[in-house]
Protein backbone atom coordinates (compact mmCIF):
# COMPACT_ATOMS: atom_id res chain seq x y z
CA UNK A 1 0.00 0.00 0.00
CA UNK A 2 0.95 3.42 -0.69
CA UNK A 3 -0.06 4.73 3.04
CA UNK A 4 1.41 3.88 6.67
CA UNK A 5 -1.52 1.97 8.52
CA UNK A 6 -2.26 -0.27 10.83
CA UNK A 7 -3.86 -3.09 8.99
CA UNK A 8 -5.73 -5.63 11.06
CA UNK A 9 -5.03 -8.33 8.66
CA UNK A 10 -1.41 -7.66 8.88
CA UNK A 11 -1.70 -7.81 12.81
CA UNK A 12 -3.51 -10.70 13.10
CA UNK A 13 -0.72 -13.27 11.92
CA UNK A 14 1.81 -11.64 13.81
CA UNK A 15 -0.68 -12.51 17.08
CA UNK A 16 -1.06 -15.94 15.51
CA UNK A 17 2.78 -16.39 15.46
CA UNK A 18 3.46 -14.90 18.96
CA UNK A 19 0.76 -17.52 20.29
CA UNK A 20 1.65 -20.67 18.21
CA UNK A 21 5.42 -19.54 19.26
CA UNK A 22 4.54 -19.79 22.97
CA UNK A 23 3.08 -23.02 22.50
CA UNK A 24 6.03 -24.89 21.05
CA UNK A 25 7.86 -23.42 23.92
CA UNK A 26 5.46 -24.95 26.54
CA UNK A 27 6.28 -28.00 24.82
CA UNK A 28 9.21 -30.26 27.05
CA UNK A 29 12.15 -30.13 26.06
CA UNK A 30 11.75 -26.30 24.62
CA UNK A 31 12.33 -24.05 27.69
CA UNK A 32 14.42 -21.46 26.88
CA UNK A 33 13.45 -18.80 23.65
CA UNK A 34 15.66 -16.58 21.93
CA UNK A 35 14.43 -13.51 23.68
CA UNK A 36 13.89 -12.11 26.89
CA UNK A 37 11.20 -13.99 29.63
CA UNK A 38 8.67 -11.63 29.28
CA UNK A 39 8.99 -10.93 25.47
CA UNK A 40 5.98 -12.83 24.29
CA UNK A 41 3.92 -12.20 26.61
CA UNK A 42 4.31 -8.50 25.84
CA UNK A 43 4.21 -9.15 22.08
CA UNK A 44 0.91 -11.09 22.57
CA UNK A 45 -0.54 -8.27 25.05
CA UNK A 46 0.56 -5.80 22.53
CA UNK A 47 -1.16 -6.90 19.16
CA UNK A 48 -4.31 -7.92 20.91
CA UNK A 49 -4.45 -4.28 22.08
CA UNK A 50 -3.83 -2.68 18.48
CA UNK A 51 -6.58 -5.78 17.11
CA UNK A 52 -8.52 -4.63 19.64
CA UNK A 53 -9.08 -0.66 18.63
CA UNK A 54 -8.97 -1.96 14.72
CA UNK A 55 -11.12 -4.78 14.83
CA UNK A 56 -13.81 -5.35 13.22
CA UNK A 57 -12.63 -2.61 10.33
CA UNK A 58 -9.28 -3.24 8.73
CA UNK A 59 -7.64 0.28 9.37
CA UNK A 60 -9.05 3.13 11.34
CA UNK A 61 -6.23 5.62 9.89
CA UNK A 62 -5.65 7.83 8.35
CA UNK A 63 -8.98 8.54 8.36
CA UNK A 64 -9.12 9.32 4.38
CA UNK A 65 -7.80 4.84 3.94
CA UNK A 66 -10.47 3.73 6.62
CA UNK A 67 -11.97 0.55 5.57
CA UNK A 68 -14.43 -1.25 7.37
CA UNK A 69 -15.14 -3.91 5.55
CA UNK A 70 -11.74 -5.91 4.31
CA UNK A 71 -12.41 -10.16 2.86
CA UNK A 72 -8.50 -10.46 3.93
CA UNK A 73 -10.00 -10.64 7.55
CA UNK A 74 -11.87 -13.62 7.36
CA UNK A 75 -8.39 -15.38 7.90
CA UNK A 76 -8.30 -14.07 11.36
CA UNK A 77 -11.33 -15.80 12.26
CA UNK A 78 -10.06 -19.29 9.97
CA UNK A 79 -7.58 -20.57 10.44
CA UNK A 80 -5.66 -18.14 12.61
CA UNK A 81 -8.19 -18.15 15.49
CA UNK A 82 -7.32 -15.17 16.84
CA UNK A 83 -10.87 -13.50 17.33
CA UNK A 84 -13.68 -14.13 19.56
CA UNK A 85 -16.48 -15.86 18.19
CA UNK A 86 -18.27 -12.24 18.97
CA UNK A 87 -15.71 -10.40 16.86
CA UNK A 88 -15.86 -13.04 14.07
CA UNK A 89 -19.85 -12.44 13.52
CA UNK A 90 -19.44 -8.55 13.28
CA UNK A 91 -16.09 -9.20 10.91
CA UNK A 92 -18.59 -11.85 8.93
CA UNK A 93 -21.44 -9.31 8.86
CA UNK A 94 -19.48 -6.82 7.32
CA UNK A 95 -18.36 -8.63 4.72
CA UNK A 96 -21.59 -8.25 3.16
CA UNK A 97 -21.01 -5.11 1.95
CA UNK A 98 -17.80 -6.72 -0.17
CA UNK A 99 -19.97 -9.18 -1.36
CA UNK A 100 -21.55 -8.66 -5.45
CA UNK A 101 -23.93 -10.63 -7.36
CA UNK A 102 -21.20 -13.51 -8.19
CA UNK A 103 -18.54 -12.65 -6.43
CA UNK A 104 -16.91 -11.09 -3.69
CA UNK A 105 -14.30 -8.48 -3.66
CA UNK A 106 -11.57 -7.57 -0.89
CA UNK A 107 -13.01 -3.71 0.03
CA UNK A 108 -14.89 -1.70 -1.44
CA UNK A 109 -13.65 0.51 -4.31
CA UNK A 110 -11.78 -2.74 -5.60
CA UNK A 111 -11.99 -4.63 -8.45
CA UNK A 112 -13.84 -8.22 -8.67
CA UNK A 113 -11.07 -10.99 -9.72
CA UNK A 114 -12.86 -13.83 -11.79
CA UNK A 115 -11.74 -16.99 -14.35
CA UNK A 116 -11.28 -14.65 -17.95
CA UNK A 117 -10.98 -11.56 -16.16
CA UNK A 118 -7.99 -10.74 -18.87
CA UNK A 119 -10.29 -11.51 -21.32
CA UNK A 120 -13.70 -9.64 -19.96
CA UNK A 121 -12.08 -6.58 -18.23
CA UNK A 122 -8.63 -6.63 -20.05
CA UNK A 123 -4.86 -6.15 -18.44
CA UNK A 124 -6.06 -3.29 -16.68
CA UNK A 125 -7.46 -4.32 -13.45
CA UNK A 126 -7.43 -0.79 -11.85
CA UNK A 127 -10.02 0.08 -14.77
CA UNK A 128 -13.30 -1.28 -13.15
CA UNK A 129 -14.40 -0.63 -9.67
CA UNK A 130 -17.63 -2.51 -7.79
CA UNK A 131 -18.88 0.57 -6.53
Amino acid sequence: EEHSAQHASSLGPCLAAVKAFKELMGQEGMSVAPCKDDTLDLLEKNLEEQLGLILPSETITPAEHHRDADSALIFLCYPLNVVTEDMGLQITERLTKVMGRIAMCRYRKDSYWCKDYKEKIGDDPTKHFTD
